[in-house]
């Protein structure tokens, strides 16, 4: 009795453990499906992670590498604003140049052109003195030819005078008149006896003395005679004389000498032909 009650014993305990053993293994199944199913789901998880985390690193790189993008578009355009400013400055000092160098050359065309203008102008005077200083030297030459022509006719005139006036004593000595008759003629001839100092005003100095000669308006002072031949000269040297003015003895010389004596008309002639040629040289 005692074996079977401890053999019943053990088979309940077997039965037990057997029991507890198929909880336990169907705890221990049901808690492996637990587990596998929580490591699929972890698992799937963990995937999502992983796919999300993949996906937030290649958003984080494609916002790095549009932050870079931007960078360097950013660089760029501050570079193409420096370089447009740089190229603004460049321009500005090439025009300021080009304008600096325009000023210039005027300015240096200028100088050439009055340095031009006074060489031109110099050589041109050079070649007028060179025409001119002949021409003035050949006009106060003929000046004093006319001068001397002058107090040659003056000598010529006073003895001709003193020779009239004698003769006229010679002839008739009671007759003081200006003109002396001739019997076989019946022209009359004047005398400058009575005319060869009048009372008169002198055209130089004023003064009412006695004219040296009754076709003139000077006296008979060295001045007034130096004075005179001074304006003649000048009146020759610019080619106003008068040529119209002829000394009315040099046509009783020219009677009384003939051809020996200069003719007033060739005087005039020479004058008139001297007065063209100098014209032609200045022009």
């Amino acid at each position: 009795m005692g074996t079977d009650a401890a053999q019943h014993c053990a088979v309940l305990d077997a039965i037990r453990s057997t029991a507890a053993a198929a909880e336990a293994g169907a705890a221990a199944y049901a808690s492996s499906a637990t587990s596998n199913e929580l490591e699929e789901k972890l698992r799937s998880r963990t995937k999502e992670l992983a796919s999300e985390q993949r996906s937030a690193s290649a958003v984080k790189r494609v916002l790095a590498s549009a932050q870079d993008e931007l960078a360097a578009a950013q660089e760029l355009r501050r570079s193409d604003c420096d370089n447009l400013r740089t190229a603004q400055q460049a321009a500005k000092r090439n025009i300021k140049a080009a304008e600096r160098m325009a000023d210039e050359a005027k300015h240096a065309a200028r100088a050439e052109c009055e340095w031009r203008l006074g060489e031109m102008r110099a050589k041109v005077q050079a070649e007028l003195r060179e025409q001119l200083d002949p021409l003035q030297i050949s006009m106060e030459a003929e000046a004093r030819r006319a001068d001397a022509a002058e107090a040659e006719r003056s000598r010529l005139h006073n003895k001709m005078e003193g020779i009239t006036h004698t003769r006229q004593l010679r002839i008739n000595p009671g007759i003081p008149a200006k003109v002396q008759v001739y019997p076989k003629n019946t022209w009359t001839r004047p005398t400058y006896a009575a005319h060869a100092y009048s009372q008169g005003q002198c055209a130089t100095c004023g003064a009412h003395r006695l004219l040296k000669y009754p076709h003139r308006t000077m006296c008979c002072r060295y001045a007034c005679q130096n004075a005179a031949a001074a304006q003649r000269r000048a009146r020759l040297a610019d080619g106003g004389a008068d040529d119209a003015v002829v000394p009315a003895f040099c046509y009783k010389i020219k009677a009384v000498l003939g051809k020996r004596f200069c003719d007033p008309d060739q005087l005039i002639a020479k004058k008139r032909r001297n007065k063209l040629a100098a014209a032609d040289k200045a022009l």
